[in-house]
Parts: structure tokens; C-alpha cells; sequence
């Protein structure tokens, strides 16, 4: 007689197809939760940008201005929220004003909050009588970003690439037919501390004569810093930048470089700005090929060239001679006090005031 003990136990029911079931319900179900999730969050941005447009619309509509976006289309799910325009446009009645952009794409990545990147096809067309300028501009590339937070805007950058731009005869601030550029690249963006930084690059920009004559080409490249301004442009940057300037807005220029012909010119030092818009400060001037300056105001103002050879002997005097990375150049220090320009106790010239 056989135990019942000494019987074979029956094996443990295999319950491995019932786990991976479950385990697969449940990635399903997740998977569909957090699509449901993802969809209610692109449609509350959407919702949200929405009502920040028609906002931006009202307040430019309360202050006299018009803005219209042809033929728009909106979209971007699930990644982002776009919008493009064929044509957009700005009118202002009480500011007589009137702007016009073609080929506007605007797209807001959702994994990115606060970064909008703005691509336009141009051309842009500005007609502004009051300050009588009146001018068209093409390019072959044109990219624009921007980061904004709950403080505002926080800073904006934009690269044009095959710049062509035009001034209408009837409407010349400034005695030129227009310009071309290889690429016009200006950001404004925090800075360490509490500093905020402007740097902009033009390279191969080339001014237009009237005559129709293109003058040589310069390389631009300055890296300009407002002291203690803050991380942000806020919401509204005009008040931002009165605010700085109330507390003795301080402007540190660590590189200015201005490069044309077989000359160029570099600028360092801290002025401050006052309410009015007037700087006071001093900066230190390293000039590069001084001896070719005569010819090359004379490409730009035809008959300058005995005047400006004056001028330029004038400059050898009040200079030394220095040694820099880039070569030996002449260095020379200029005061500024409320915008009046001094070469030792010699005025030489008046800045514009800015005005905010």
C-alpha cells in the first residue's frame, strides 16, 4: 500500500500568460492615459496662446495700431503649436506706420515651454513717414528665437542670411540707395550675474552709394553688456530699460570690432547712460591701419580724402603705439560727457541721444 505522502504533489499552475496579460493592460492603458494627458495639454496651450493673441491684438488695437495675419493656418499636434501667415501686417492710424512681412511660420515646441522660433520668407516692406524712412528688405534665410518665462520676455535672437536691403528715394534718413550683408546675426540674452548681453555680427555688409556704387564691404562684431539690468526684458521692455536707466545704467562694451578695407578699429570701456538718453564715460580705441583711412572715406564721400589724411595725421598724434594679438595698432583713449565726444580737450563729435 502506497503512502499518500510518497504521491507525486501536482506542479504549480503556470499563472506567467495571465502576468504578461495584465502587465500589457496596464501599458496600454498608460499608453492612452498620458495620449489623453498630452492631447488635454496641447489643447489648453492652444486654448491659452489663443487668448495671449487676441489679447496682443486688443492692446495693439487700444493703441491705434492694426495687425492681421492672411490666409492663417494653425496647427502642430501633437509636438507643438504653429501658426503661419501669408502676409502679415501692422498699421498704425494715431502713429502713422505701416509694415508688412510675407511668409510668416511661428511654432512653439510643448516640450520646450517658453521658446517661440519665428521663420519668415519676406520680403518686408517698413514705411515709416514721421522719421521719413521708407524701405524694403529680402534675404535668403531669416530665423528668429524667443524665450519667455512668467517674467516676460526673456530674450530674443535672429539670424538673416543674404541680406538685401533698400532704401525708397523719397524716404533717406541717411545718404545711401540700401545694403547687402552675408549674414546679420544679433541676440539679446542674459548674462552672467545680473547683467544682460547684446552681441551682434554683420559680415561682408556693404553699404550702397546713391550713385549706385558699392562701397567696401565691413565685418562688425561687438559684445555689449547693461550692468545689473536684470535676467529679463519683462513684458514691457521700454519700462524695464527706464527703470535701469533711473539707477545709473552702466554700459560695459567688452568688444566692438569694426573691419573695412585694410583698416579696422576696436573699441573697449563702461559709459553710463542718464535719463535723457545721454552717455558719459570713457573708451579706449585700438586702430588698425590708420594710413589707409584717407582712401577709404574718400570711397564713401568722394573729395574727403585731403581732409581726412588731416584728420588722420591729427589722430598719429594723440595715439601710441601698441602691440596687440592681432597686430601692431595705434590706441587712443576718448572721453564722453553727456554725449560730447573729446579727444583730450579737443571736442570731436556728438552722439545722438537714445531715448526710451
Amino acid at each position: 500500500m502506497t503512502d499518500a505522502t510518497d504521491q507525486a504533489a501536482p506542479p504549480p499552475a503556470d499563472r506567467s500568460p495571465r502576468r504578461r496579460r495584465s502587465l500589457g493592460s496596464f501599458l496600454f492603458w498608460l499608453l492612452v492615459t498620458l495620449a489623453l494627458l498630452w492631447l488635454a495639454y496641447w489643447w489648453g496651450a492652444r486654448e491659452i496662446a489663443a487668448a495671449a493673441l487676441d489679447r496682443v491684438t486688443a492692446a495693439a488695437n487700444a493703441r491705434g495700431y492694426t495687425v492681421e495675419c492672411t490666409d492663417a493656418v494653425s496647427g502642430g499636434f501633437p509636438l507643438s503649436l504653429d501658426l503661419a501667415c501669408s502676409r502679415a501686417a501692422l498699421a498704425g492710424e494715431t502713429d502713422p506706420l505701416t509694415a508688412t512681412l510675407d511668409g510668416v511660420a511661428a511654432s512653439a515646441p510643448l516640450y520646450f515651454p517658453g521658446r517661440l522660433t519665428w521663420d519668415s520668407a519676406g520680403p518686408l516692406a517698413l514705411d515709416i513717414p514721421v522719421s521719413r524712412l521708407a524701405l524694403s528688405a529680402t534675404w535668403t534665410a531669416s530665423t528668429s528665437h524667443i524665450d519667455a518665462g512668467f517674467g516676460g520676455l526673456a530674450a530674443v535672437a535672429t539670424r538673416i542670411e543674404g541680406l538685401n536691403l533698400r532704401l525708397r528715394p523719397e524716404a533717406r534718413p541717411i545718404p545711401l540707395a540700401g545694403a547687402t550683408a552675408e549674414l546679420a546675426d544679433i541676440a539679446f540674452v542674459p548674462a552672467s550675474g545680473d547683467d544682460y548681453r547684446l552681441t551682434a555680427v554683420a559680415k561682408a555688409l556693404s553699404p550702397e552709394s546713391e550713385g549706385g556704387q558699392h562701397l567696401p564691404a565691413i565685418d562688425l562684431d561687438a559684445d555689449i553688456a547693461a550692468v545689473d539690468f536684470g535676467g529679463a526684458l519683462g513684458t514691457d521692455p521700454g519700462a524695464v530699460f527706464r527703470a535701469w536707466i533711473a539707477k545709473g545704467g552702466a554700459i560695459r562694451i567688452d568688444r566692438r570690432q569694426h573691419a573695412a578695407g585694410a583698416g579696422s578699429t576696436s573699441t573697449a570701456g563702461t559709459l553710463v547712460m542718464a535719463p535723457g538718453g545721454a552717455l558719459t564715460g570713457t573708451l579706449k580705441v585700438n586702430i588698425a591701419g590708420i594710413e589707409a583711412l584717407p582712401d577709404l572715406v574718400e570711397s564713401y564721400k568722394p573729395g574727403s580724402r585731403d581732409e581726412v589724411a588731416q584728420v588722420a595725421a591729427a589722430i598719429m598724434a594723440f595715439t601710441r603705439p601698441v602691440e596687440t594679438p592681432a597686430g601692431p595698432t595705434r590706441e587712443l583713449q576718448l572721453g564722453i560727457r553727456n554725449n560730447v565726444v573729446s579727444l583730450g580737450i579737443i571736442p570731436i563729435g556728438v552722439i545722438p541721444s537714445f531715448g526710451f
